[in-house]
Order: structure tokens, then C-alpha cells, then sequence
């Protein structure tokens, strides 16, 4: 940078001092270098013979751009095993994901939307989030809140149902752990997370009392709740 102050004083714009900074460039890369014995230009011709051509751009973008991913019509974006919510004005649109320590930032075309506590829970609702994604199916509800509030305390227990091993006699002593042995089956998770949300205070205490009678003579599970899941449908077909 010595040499840049033999032309102090010598520009006044930005255009003045990039042509000097373009005489200096030349002149540092066509002068003989005391190291090598050879102008850095020559070298780098001679370096070039064992350069590997650059990636196409797609792959460099890959590493430039943020992560997009699309938010699906349940509000939830994927990220690393699990889902996380967004507004609901934002299904169906592409949205960058960042990390920072272990918040979950949410950005869409620039402009942060959401941030989240990153979890190893599958499903991570926000309150107002979850609201959004049931408001229709549960229009009219007058227990709309306790619904919400009694479905995203079985999303937090989701972790749990997928850390640990229930039996059949664990299904037996509660609700929850009856819901919790359900979703921990694969076949019935999906099912299971929507069924309960249609179930009111007295369905849910009906629905593990007599399913609470069943269940110890059942030989094939799987049998089983696939026609219990079959009527459910049929029921909620009906109903609409």
C-alpha cells in the first residue's frame, strides 16, 4: 500500500482512483517477482495448466443461496427430521430457512416471517399457527380452545411416543398414554393426529374407554385399527 501514497491527492473521484488502481494491478502482476524469479503473470499461465474447470452454476448457487423449501398446506416447512409452522397466508410459497445457535429462522423473499426453537419434537405449532390450520374444520366448535390447547399438548408428548417403548399395558393406563401408543404405531400416526382433533372431552373419554375393553383380547393390532380407522373415516364422510 506504499505505493498508493505517491498518488495522494492525485484523484477526486472513484473512477480516478480505480484507473490508478488498475495501473497498479498490472504493474504488480508484469513485474518479476524476487521469490519465484517469474512475473505473476507468467506463473499463473503455467498454474492454470492444473486448475479443474469451476462447477456449473447451479451447483455453486446451491452453495450461495439459502436453503428454500415450500410450505405445505398444513403451514409447516421440513427442516432436518422435522416440521415447523408458518402464517397461513404462506402455503404453497417457497420460504428460506437459516440457522443461528439453536433458533430456526424463517425468511420469505428477504423478510423474516417466523422464528423457532429448533426441536427434535416431529411437529412444531405455534398457538396462533395451529388456530389457522383447524380454524375451518373445527368452525362453530364452542370448545374451539380447549381443542387447541389439548391438541398441542399431545404434539409436545410426540417427542416422548417416539423415545419410548410402549406396551400395550402402558396404552391402557391413561388417554394420553393411549394416544401416545397409538402415534407411536407408523401405520396410525397420520391417522390417529387428525382423528383426535375431531373428538370433543366426552368422545375422547369414550373413545379410550372402550377401546381400553378391547384392547387386551386383540391378537392382530394391526387388523383392528385398520377397521377402526376405516369406520372413523366413514363416520366423518357421513357427517360432511
Amino acid at each position: 500500500m506504499d505505493w498508493l501514497r505517491s498518488y495522494s491527492g492525485e484523484f477526486d473521484s472513484i473512477e480516478e482512483l480505480q484507473k490508478i488502481v488498475d495501473k497498479l494491478n498490472v504493474k504488480m502482476n508484469t513485474n518479476i517477482c524476487q521469490g519465484t524469479g517469474i512475473s505473476p503473470c507468467l506463473l499463473f499461465i503455467k498454474e492454470k495448466e492444473y486448475l479443474t474447470p469451476l462447477p456449473d452454476r447451479t451447483v455453486l448457487d446451491g452453495y450461495l443461496s439459502p436453503h428454500k423449501v415450500k410450505v405445505s398446506s398444513q403451514q409447516l416447512v421440513y427442516f432436518n427430521g422435522a416440521q415447523y409452522s408458518v402464517d397461513r397466508k404462506y402455503i404453497d410459497e417457497y420460504v428460506s430457512i437459516e440457522t443461528f445457535d439453536d433458533m430456526l429462522q424463517i425468511y420469505y423473499k428477504g423478510k423474516l416471517i417466523q422464528v423457532h426453537t429448533i426441536s427434535r419434537n416431529p411437529i412444531n405449532y405455534t398457538k396462533k399457527h395451529y388456530e389457522q390450520s383447524i380454524s375451518k374444520q373445527l368452525a362453530g366448535n364452542k370448545d374451539f380452545s380447549k381443542v387447541v390447547a389439548n391438541n398441542l399438548s399431545i404434539m409436545d408428548k410426540l417427542l416422548d411416543a417416539r423415545e419410548i417403548v410402549l406396551t400395550r399395558n402402558d396404552a391402557l393406563k391413561s388417554y394420553d398414554h393411549m394416544i401416545a401408543y397409538l402415534v407411536s404405531q407408523e401405520s396410525l400416526s397420520s391417522w390417529i393426529k387428525r382423528f383426535i382433533q375431531t373428538l370433543n372431552k366426552e368422545e375422547r373419554k369414550i373413545f379410550y374407554t372402550e377401546v381400553s375393553k378391547i384392547l387386551p383380547y386383540i391378537t392382530d393390532e394391526e387388523q383392528f385399527f385398520a377397521a377402526l380407522k376405516k369406520v372413523s373415516q366413514q363416520e366423518g364422510t357421513e357427517d360432511s
